[in-house]
């Protein structure tokens, strides 16, 4: 099945609109003359008054982008003679389209006002191609852009406004992304060397596709949401916890510092030169989810996957040892090659999910001196950790590149008896 299929799979079906040619020519940004073309090779199939449904919108922009892309009306043409391909299937996959404003897009800039300025910078940020002057927007765009304008900036400055667009636009490229090609891997690329004739291809994968289309809207909406409660909620207590202790009502927490944790596959990239990058894909997704399985109950999360690694931030050092040794200890048992870790302790700087500073740079230079199998930390992770559970054998005091002094360094290891 053609990986094009897929464009737009996180989407879902609203009201289906007729429309004259006029107006399919409109809504899709087409020419007449080309809207005539993809009826005439049969890749629109009008009513017998001659009408149009509004789910010809994407079939139309779909064949706008294959041709931009290269491939001719000709080879369109032949493709769909020879049923190799077709139209028929794409609104399944689709949101049902908005209709457009009548206003363009320059005049749509002029009527949002100064804020129009940084309009392209804004799309960029969001990961889109700013709509031409002559386009028309769909009108729920136009709503959207200006409420954006509107209520980030009444709050931000130009870099905070670029910086929402950025923080909303790169994770909803990324999960769109993500979502697609999961899509084609597990529903069309089992079917690949199958000897099925395109239509028979299609009635397999519709079906599924369909509902995971229908779900995926709602899936985020309630994910985001239970996502937002969790840090609304973590952000409260903090502030609360703040003022109790300012007013003496509730005794100060020990201090503690957070930690951040390196986990590497060792011999990641010899491994996947001999074998390709199915197995490195296969291996991340692996690494992920051991990684994932072992944060959860020491108060830690995943903040990124590295290609053969992936990188922990957690609340107290103590957590971060005993989840890092989890997944050293589990690699193996998780079809994963050996594994090694680098843990630091200290502060971090905390900007849109990632973590940056002084810590984070020390905790992947003591990474660098683990071998194969081994956990090793540093002192300041050493002396925020009181658990008779762990055990910290010294190791040398090193010199790490772009570190000022030497850094102690300890083997951490579970006792295998307490005491």
């Amino acid at each position: 099945m053609p990986r094009q299929c897929w464009h737009g799979a996180a989407a879902y079906h609203g009201a289906v609109r007729q429309l004259s040619a006029d107006e399919l020519v409109h809504e899709s940004e087409a020419t007449a003359a080309l809207i005539e073309d993809l009826v005439r090779i049969g890749a629109l199939k009008p009513d017998s008054t001659g009408r149009f449904s509004s789910r010809d919108i994407a079939r139309v922009r779909i064949a706008q982008s294959y041709i931009s892309a290269g491939l001719g009306l000709d080879a369109l043409e032949q493709a769909l003679a020879e049923q190799f391909f077709s139209f028929d299937y794409i609104d399944r996959f689709y949101m049902e389209p908005v209709a457009r404003s009548t206003q363009t897009f320059a005049e749509f800039r002029t009527s949002v006002g100064p804020a129009a300025v940084d309009l392209g910078a804004i799309y960029a940020a969001f990961g889109l191609a700013e709509p031409g002057p002559d386009s028309h927007l769909p009108t729920d765009e136009e709503e959207i852009i200006r409420a954006f304008l509107d209520t980030w900036g009444r709050v931000a400055d130009r870099e905070g406004l670029l910086r929402a667009a950025r923080v909303n636009g790169e994770p909803v490229r990324r999960l769109a992304e993500a979502i697609v090609a999961l899509c084609y891997q597990t529903l069309s690329m089992p079917h690949r060397n199958r000897d099925l004739t395109f239509a028979e291809l299609i009635r397999m994968v519709a079906d599924p596709a369909r509902r995971l289309a229908a779900l995926q809207p709602r899936l985020i909406v309630w994910l985001e949401r239970r996502h937002t409660e969790q840090v609304m909620h973590r952000i409260n207590f903090s502030e609360l916890e703040r003022v109790f202790i300012e007013h003496g009502w509730t005794p100060p927490r020990s201090a503690e510092v957070p930690a951040i944790a390196f986990v590497d596959l060792s011999g990641f990239t010899s491994m996947t030169e001999e074998e390709g990058d199915e197995l490195a894909a296969r291996l991340a997704g692996r690494l992920q989810n051991l990684a994932e399985s072992a944060v959860q109950g020491h108060h830690g999360r995943v903040v990124k996957l590295l290609g053969d690694g992936v990188m922990l931030r957690f609340d107290r050092p103590a957590d971060a040892v005993q989840a890092t040794l989890e997944v050293v200890d589990g690699a193996p048992s998780a079809d994963l090659p050996m594994a090694h870790a680098g843990i630091h302790a200290g502060p971090l700087i905390e900007r849109d999910g990632d973590f940056y500073g002084h810590t984070v740079n020390l905790a992947a230079r003591v990474l660098g001196r683990a071998g194969s199998g081994q956990v090793v930390v540093t002192d300041a992770v050493v002396d925020q950790v009181d658990e008779s559970a762990l055990y910290f054998e010294p190791l040398d005091s090193v010199a790490l590149k772009g570190i000022a002094n030497p850094v102690a360094l300890y083997l951490a290891s579970r006792r295998s008896s307490p005491g």
